[in-house]
């Protein structure tokens, strides 16, 4: 939701709360829209828009038994919408619907999230070249450790995880496999913001001479990048 959390003021957000289904249009007859909390489906896409335009003043998604990663994008906004949007358990939405029973109740909600500054790092290593003619030649292998989620109090940053282990596992067989050419292996930090980290690596160790302008190398090999200073940072780390 951009710069906007789901935090509300200490009073929280008071409505009345009904089901709306997937949240099409004539899953909305027979309820006054207008200032009420909506509890649906997760899955339809983008139709939480349609409980916005409509007047509600908050969502609450229920839990789906699957979903993908489409779905979950369309729950997001670009723009810092006055809506906010909440994530309950299966099992408790469940139980919520039932006591609903196709009609409506008064509920109040309470929510806080902050945002926090916090410090990410680059990790990486370099493993030389053997051959003689190749090995001022540097191929950058990256992959990013951060995680991201509709959800932030469910983020379990798997897809993240498989990227790293495989980079592990790489920088095994290289060593068992000294390649001919340079090979630098960075596990990069802040990728879901705006890959800072991968940015800021390149920053550092692409550029050669100053000025910024003059530094933009041509090709990423022995001319843009330092090998012995890679790998002198490497073995000191």
């Amino acid at each position: 939701n951009l710069v906007r959390t789901n935090t509300l003021g200490p009073e929280g957000l008071s409505g009345h709360l009904f089901y709306a289904g997937n949240g099409e249009y004539e899953d909305f007859n027979g309820f006054h829209v207008d200032g009420a909390i909506v509890l649906m489906e997760f899955n339809p896409w983008k139709n939480w828009k349609n409980a916005a335009a409509l007047g509600a003043r908050a969502v609450i998604f229920i839990e789906p038994e699957s979903s993908t990663l489409w779905e979950s994008r369309f729950k997001w906004s670009w723009a810092p919408v006055h809506m906010p949007r909440f994530w309950l358990s299966r099992q408790a939405a469940l139980a919520l619907k039932e006591r609903l029973d196709g009609g409506q109740l008064s509920a109040r909600l309470h929510a806080q999230m902050v945002f926090e500054s916090h410090t990410t790092w680059n990790l990486w290593g370099t493993v030389p070249g053997q051959d003689p003619e190749l090995a001022d030649d540097i191929i950058a292998i990256q992959a990013y450790y951060d995680g991201i989620s509709v959800v932030p109090a469910d983020n379990p940053a798997a897809e993240s995880t498989g990227s790293i282990a495989a980079l592990l596992e790489f920088a095994r067989y290289l060593r068992e496999h000294p390649p001919g050419r340079t090979v630098v292996l960075i596990a990069s930090g802040s990728n879901f913001q705006g890959q800072r980290g991968l940015f800021e690596w390149f920053d550092v160790h692409a550029r050669s001479v100053d000025p910024f302008r003059e530094r933009m190398p041509k090709r990423f090999v022995a001319d843009s990048l330092d090998v012995e200073r890679l790998i002198r940072e490497s073995t000191s780390r």
